[in-house]
């Protein structure tokens, strides 16, 4: 391997190198130039070039430095030491300590954009900066500063008309500033400073700000977080000494927030947000819009020192919608955060959910993507070249993170092809970038359609046995009560290695073709044992061809649910049609029409029907027609 290769740099710089060494007369000066011109590395969206020059004279020691890009200068310094070759061969190397120095380095007007693209950031802001160091003082007693001028920088809406980050240190003292002020006002000032060279030293922070628009900030954020928004009001300060680092005091408020996500969550807009701190208990509450739902996060922390002794929250989201390939499904949760006793060494926290409802997308299946990896990611080998596997990783400075959820049955998931009651308790181990699972989920209470049939979910389950990746053990059962049979689909497996659905019915009268077609939308009710086998097979083709028929008209009349041919007999040939409606997972009204003209004056050409499935086994069925014709049954089926 190359030395790029072995730094993991798979892209090396590029560049000229030239350099100069002159040693001049009985005076003994020593010169140096070194030069490096057309440098490119990483994301530089052009060429740099860099200078370093020394003068060594007997009693004095000069450099310069001067860094420009794509022929324009941009920086230049000066150093200077007393402090020459004619002590440094005589041994006197102690007068360095106390030789003065200065430092003199100080930058012409630069590109904010050209920064960022150096850096392989966003380089899509305006304004410019400037930067200024001096130092001064021995080299046993230094002295500095350093002055960061950033103006007129502009991101989207928002302009700062200027800021300046200071730096300033001794060698028993050092200090950090930030002030800033935007064109429509809003300013924002900081500090840090600290002792040095002390057992209990003093450290102090303070912040403030006054409608502070952080839009800015998004020029510096992931792609996927780019629409930024909000003002910042601040007043807090901290003070400790020592390993004592202090109680923080005050409060930290963002009022009008919004911000874009390209995650399931797109957008939350009307953001407050409100950081506050009283001597050892932090609290948080944030409120916000999502689409036209809202949400609420209330927390209180108590910390000794830094570190969090207990942690206490509710969450309240209120038909927050979320996207989904087939469209947006809708959250609402209310639920419980805590730990107790908060433990550095083995952090994790609770969190129950106390009511919750899950609303799937409208719509019908066939708008949900088919199962399969996604197209637009690309898999790598876990143990490619350049990847290390567990065992070669280095110890992670954080423990292990232990998140427990806990649903006892108060996550309901509504939507027009599922209905039912999440119950889920599970345990997530997060470490070293990845996530172990332990524990179980189910659903119960539930129905699903598939391919127009309502099948009551009997069993539904996951296991996650204590593994890294996402491979839980299934268990699913479907039934599905026709008037003369009992269709059952059944899944048994790891997901990750998809079971085949297996298919039964009770009485157990059908081959695995019928079987598969009573799962595609076809009915065992027109191929019922006490016909032909013509009629049966018409009656199956029949069946799946209204199935098709059905997705064709919900196209034009989304409101239909049911649509199928029936016989009144055992013919072969159907002679009425039927178009229906669930109301719930329960009640059904539907329209039926004569084909055929009916010569009983008892018969109706046009009727209203309702069936209501109110028990188990237990069925109320009811009808009246143009001709004033009605009954109702109330109806227990057995299967045999």
């Amino acid at each position: 391997k190359t030395m790029w290769e072995e730094l993991g740099i798979d892209e090396p710089p590029k560049g000229r190198l030239a350099g100069e060494i002159a040693l001049r007369g009985p005076a003994l000066e020593l010169d140096t130039d070194i030069r490096i011109t057309g440098f490119l590395a990483g994301k530089m969206p052009k060429p740099a070039s860099l200078g370093v020059a020394t003068r060594l004279r007997p009693k004095r020691s000069e450099a310069t430095i001067s860094l420009s890009l794509a022929e324009r200068e941009l920086l230049k310094g000066t150093g200077a030491i007393a402090f020459g070759l004619q002590a440094a061969l005589a041994g006197k190397w102690k007068q360095v300590e106390t030789a003065p120095v200065e430092l003199d380095i100080a930058s012409k007007p630069v590109r904010i954009g050209d920064m960022l693209a150096a850096l392989g950031l966003p380089s899509d802001m305006g304004g410019e900066a400037t930067l200024s160091v001096t130092g001064r003082g021995t080299a046993k007693k230094p002295s500095g500063s350093a002055q960061l001028t950033i103006k007129d920088a502009r991101y989207d809406e928002a302009v700062l008309e200027k800021a300046v980050v200071s730096l300033s240190a001794t060698t028993d003292r050092f200090e950090l500033g930030l002030e800033a002020k935007q064109e429509g006002g809003g300013r924002v000032t900081a500090g840090l400073s600290s002792e040095l060279g002390k057992d209990k030293p003093v450290r102090e922070v303070r912040v403030s700000a006054n409608g502070f628009e952080i839009g800015l900030l998004s020029a510096f954020g992931p792609p996927s977080m780019r629409r930024l928004g909000g003002k910042l009001f601040a007043n807090m300060s901290m003070r400790g000494r020592g390993e004592d680092v202090g109680m923080a005091k005050g409060k930290i408020q963002l009022r009008d927030g919004k911000v874009s996500l390209d995650g399931p969550l797109r957008s939350l807009d009307g953001i407050s947000a409100t950081l506050s701190s009283n001597f050892g208990l932090i609290g948080f509450n944030l409120k916000a819009r999502a689409g036209d739902g809202n949400l609420e996060i209330k927390s209180s922390t108590k910390l000794k020192g830094l570190v969090p002794t207990s942690i206490k929250g509710t969450f309240d989201l209120n038909e927050v919608p979320l996207a989904t390939a087939a469209g947006n499904m809708e959250l609402s949760l209310e639920g419980t955060i805590e730990a107790d006793e908060f433990d550095p060494k083995e952090p994790g926290l609770d969190i129950e959910i106390k009511k919750g409802l899950i609303t799937m997308p409208e719509g019908t299946g066939r708008d949900y993507h088919s199962i399969g990896p996604p197209t637009d990611v690309v898999f790598v080998p876990s143990l490619a070249e350049g990847v290390v596997d567990d065992e070669g990783k280095a110890a992670s400075p954080l423990p292990p993170f232990l998140l427990t959820v806990d649903i006892p049955q108060t996550l309901q998931l509504r939507g027009q092809q599922l209905n039912g009651v999440i119950e889920a308790n599970l345990d997530l181990t997060l470490h070293k970038g990845t996530v172990e699972y332990l524990g179980h989920f189910e659903l119960q209470r539930a129905w699903i359609e598939i391919f127009k049939h309502r099948y009551t979910i009997e069993k539904a389950s996951a296991d996650f046995p204590a593994i890294k990746d996402f491979n839980p053990f299934v268990d699913i059962l479907l039934v599905k009560e026709f008037k003369t049979a009992l269709f059952k689909v059944a899944l048994e497996g790891n997901l990750n290695d998809p079971p085949k659905p297996e298919f039964s019915a009770e009485p157990a009268l059908y081959d695995d073709a019928q079987l598969l077609s009573f799962f595609l939308g076809a009915s065992p009710d027109d191929t019922g044992p006490g016909r032909t086998a013509s009629a049966k097979a018409a009656g199956a083709a029949t069946s799946l061809v209204t199935s098709r028929l059905t997705n064709i008209v919900q196209e034009l009349i989304p409101v239909i649910d049911v649509l199928r041919l029936e016989s009144t007999d055992n013919s072969a040939t159907p002679d009425q049609l039927l178009a229906g409606k669930w109301l719930t997972e329960k009640v059904l009204v539907a329209y039926r029409a004569r084909l055929q003209q009916a010569n009983d004056q008892r018969t109706n050409l046009n009727e209203f029907t309702v069936e209501w499935w109110f028990l188990r086994r237990w069925v109320l069925q009811a009808f009246y027609g143009d001709r004033q014709v009605g009954a109702a049954d109330v109806l227990w089926i057995r299967r045999f």
